[in-house]
């Protein structure tokens, strides 16, 4: 309605006006402009909102672990249903994401595949705000998966296996905090990049407080690759060293202080792929991640190759090792076919586990697809 009235105005108002002159079409025409401008969104000075989109369904078969009611498991499973939106005003950046498949499939670190009767439920993932303060220097507050082990915070659509690694799993969380974060170096390949985090943790807005801190040396060429693999690399070789330190005051006790250290590599020299982690769980650390009343190490690696004519192939296998009371040692053999590069892929895994924990010990086969849609998914 205000559109037509706005309309009406200058239509009887561009008649007389008409008759005046080219002087006066003029000053008509910049008050049309700026009329119209009335009758629509108001303009927004940042670079616009970013929309996306994360399905990662998936089919898997084992004999090891049966469903629920002892019979042989052979289904579908739902590993991620998400929808983002991310934008920017100058300095100033904003990300809100939720996944409505929670609960919905993955495989827990000490056992196998879900059973039948998924639970699909809506978590909030992101919601956070941030200020970029200059090239080198940033701050956001919110809701975040901050920054600790790679294989935690790589995005879940530039994944090289169907699943995370273990040590991926203890650290894809998303919890209200502060980061502090910057760089060193060329601003498009820096040197070095730092993160502080500081979050609720376990006890949420209590007094304790989980803290983190994350260095990344880019050693080699222009620093490790974003995704994991090989897929996607701009040069010939690439490296990215780092080092992380993690203490959650909620979870320490007589014995220990709740601290996490580790270090990880992830590279590609070529169209090779490679990437190892090593985390130190203390006895609390440890027992708040499930992995026994013991401190536990946690060492694991993975070697890709990517191959065809159109480099969009690549196989890999990966080696997990937990050294505690109810750590599995588990191997995954993963081929990736990149239809779209990381946004549309078909992955087919197998997956052995062998545990101490009978209900952990045993193997399975995935496939699963990947469909990503947006301009800046991260």
């Amino acid at each position: 309605m205000r559109s037509l009235f706005l309309g009406a105005t200058l239509a009887v108002a561009w008649v007389p006006t008409a008759m005046a002159g080219n002087e006066a079409d003029n000053d008509w025409l910049e008050l049309d402009s700026q009329l119209g401008g009335l009758g629509g969104p108001a303009a927004y000075q940042g670079s616009g909102v970013d929309v996306g989109v994360l399905i990662r369904p998936a089919y898997v078969d084992s004999s090891d672990f049966p469903n629920v009611d002892g019979e042989k498991f052979g289904g579908f499973v739902l590993d991620d249903a998400r929808l983002f939106a991310s934008g920017n005003y100058g300095q100033f950046d904003w990300r809100l994401s939720m996944d409505f498949a929670e609960g919905a499939g993955g495989l827990p670190v000490e056992a196998g595949p879900p059973p039948d009767g998924q639970t699909f439920q809506a978590e909030l993932l992101d919601a956070y705000a941030r200020w970029q303060f200059s090239d080198a220097f940033g701050v956001q507050i919110g809701q975040f998966n901050s920054r600790d082990a790679f294989s935690g915070d790589v995005y879940q659509g530039r994944l090289l296996f169907a699943d995370r690694s273990i040590v991926g799993r203890q650290f894809n969380e998303f919890d209200l905090g502060l980061q502090i974060d910057g760089s060193y170096g060329n601003q498009e390949y820096p040197e070095l990049e730092w993160a502080l985090s500081v979050l609720n943790g376990n006890d949420g807005p209590e007094d304790d407080l989980d803290l983190r801190a994350r260095i990344d040396i880019n050693a080699l060429g222009n620093g490790g690759s974003v995704t994991e693999g090989a897929y996607g690399v701009e040069n010939e070789a690439n490296g990215t060293f780092g080092l992380f330190w993690g203490s959650d005051g909620d979870v320490d006790g007589a014995g220990s202080s709740g601290t996490i250290w580790g270090a990880d590599y992830r590279g590609n020299y070529g169209p090779f792929g490679l990437g190892v982690e090593y985390f130190d769980f203390d006895d609390d650390a440890a027992l708040a991640a499930d992995f026994g009343m013991d401190s536990a190490q946690v060492l694991g690696a993975y070697a890709s190759y990517l191959f065809g004519a159109e480099q969009n192939w690549e196989a890999g296998v990966r080696w997990e090792d937990v050294d505690s009371a109810m750590g599995p040692t588990r191997w995954t053999v993963g081929l990736n076919y990149y239809v779209s590069g990381h946004d549309i892929k078909w992955q087919l895994n197998w997956v052995d586990t062998d545990s101490d924990v009978a209900a952990a010990k045993g193997s399975y086969l995935k496939l699963g697809l990947t469909i990503g849609m947006s301009a800046e998914a991260n």
